[in-house]
């Protein structure tokens, strides 16, 4: 057992000072990937070429040791002891529109507004209370009622919103381009939302591949530093 915990110790002396090589096996939401992983990928590729990715898109929860996953981004309250967490950035979810769609039923004025409308909700979350609102004095206002459509894609409802089809409750990292250029508007500022955040997550061991640690780092800097969230 000892010389097995040296042994170990040793490898991670050596790790320590090594280049991260190898294959890095990396999970994410497929809109979160598609708009904003890739860019982080390429500059951790620039800065160290000895790895190569192979990245799984999925936006539903991945078994990361039945899928040989080294590290996965997700959004949301994450509880596994099996797994260990790193905050990477806080993640503000919105509540939004398209114009059309306000000229045509009106701007909801109160939570209750929007459990009588027609929502576009995201079938996959690993969060519970999605769609509950909280006012200043911290009260809870749960948003009821059966969705005109459930997805598990949030790329289909992005479309579905701009398009008019309803009201829609996500990432702002989704939507953030279209509010900032008008084809969606935010609904109920006023009120706040679940605290949820992004995360990297990765099987729980003694020692975590350099690759992973370094990656996880990486991406941790680049979020600090972007304007997408």
């Amino acid at each position: 057992m000892i010389l097995d915990l040296l042994e170990d110790a040793n490898r991670e002396a050596i790790d320590v000072q090594s280049t991260p090589r190898g294959l890095l096996r990396v999970a994410a939401p497929v809109s979160f990937g598609a708009m904003h992983l890739g860019g982080i990928i390429s500059q951790y590729l620039n800065k160290f070429p000895e790895v190569s990715l192979d990245v799984l898109l999925e936006d539903k929860y991945t078994d990361l040791l039945e899928n040989r996953i080294d590290v996965a981004i997700r959004v949301g309250r994450l509880e596994d002891p099996g797994l260990v967490t790193r905050r990477l950035a806080p993640c503000n979810m919105v509540l939004c529109a398209s114009p059309d769609y306000l000229k045509k039923h009106g701007t909801p004025e109160k939570p209750a507004d929007i459990s009588h409308a027609p929502r576009l909700a995201f079938s996959q979350s690993i969060s519970a209370g999605d769609w509950t609102l909280f006012d200043a004095a911290g009260r809870a206002y749960p948003i009821e009622g059966a969705p005109l459509v459930t997805a598990n894609n949030m790329q289909l409802l992005l479309m579905s919103a701009l398009n008019g089809s309803g009201i829609a409750y996500g990432p702002d990292f989704v939507f953030s381009e279209y509010l900032q250029k008008g084809g969606l508007i935010r609904l109920l500022p006023e009120y706040r939302t679940t605290e949820l955040y992004i995360q990297a997550v990765y099987p729980s061991a003694l020692r975590i591949p350099f690759k992973v640690r370094s990656f996880v780092d990486f991406i941790a800097e680049t979020l600090d530093d972007t304007q997408i969230l």
